[in-house]
């Protein structure tokens, strides 16, 4: 009887925490390693990196059908393995934003926007970018590197398959806002990007 008992009780602690992403329903999370840079967009199509790539430490946590990222419900981007895993223990019953919302740090400060910072003056067949969430000015081009990530009851975590290769979003320098439109979703397409900044932002000069 001992015996089950302990067997009975490894078993619980092996259990496997379960996730139900708010925004489609998906049960996998990815962990994410995270670089970008700032761009510049032109009419044509063309994209010009700015002055510097940065090469980060950042980690996020998303659903890996729809990319929903995990925030905690003060809406902060959860970036550790312990948060996670509490946050799963007590996954919030109510719909979470659906929105790409991001935070910065540890996961304990939101971005504070400035759009006020200095941008250079457009060039001529250059796109304007203003975010619709926080009126930031610039543009980033994020690359993600994704791994299936597993958490257990026992606080233990495993790792699956790495994802088929990077993938890519542009989102909001200044509150990490991505950009996501009906049709398509999250976008990493260059046409489509213009199309969006066309539709969304005022190009007037």
């Amino acid at each position: 009887m001992e015996e089950k008992n302990r067997t009975s009780e490894l078993e619980q602690q092996k259990k496997k925490l379960t996730f139900e992403c708010p925004k489609c329903g998906g049960n996998a999370i990815f962990e994410h390693l995270v670089n970008y840079e700032n761009i510049y967009v032109f009419e044509d199509g063309e994209i010009e990196p700015g002055d510097e790539w940065y090469e980060s430490d950042e980690v996020e946590y998303s659903c890996a059908d729809c990319f929903w990222t995990i925030v905690d419900e003060g809406d902060f981007i959860i970036r550790d393995e312990p948060s996670l895993i509490r946050w799963l223990r007590n996954q919030p019953k109510a719909p979470m934003p659906a929105s790409s919302e991001m935070g910065d740090g540890d996961g304990q400060v939101k971005w504070e926007c400035d759009p006020q910072d200095d941008i250079p003056d457009l060039e001529s067949g250059q796109l304007r970018f203003v975010c619709p969430k926080c009126g930031g000015e610039q543009l980033d081009d994020v690359n993600h590197t994704a791994t299936y990530v597993f958490f257990f009851e026992d606080g233990s975590v495993e790792y699956g398959k790495a994802y088929g290769g990077d993938y890519e979003h542009f989102r909001c320098n200044a509150c990490r806002w991505i950009l996501e439109d009906e049709e398509h979703g999250q976008f990493d397409e260059p046409e489509i990007l213009v199309s969006w900044l066309q539709a969304n932002c005022d190009q007037s000069r």
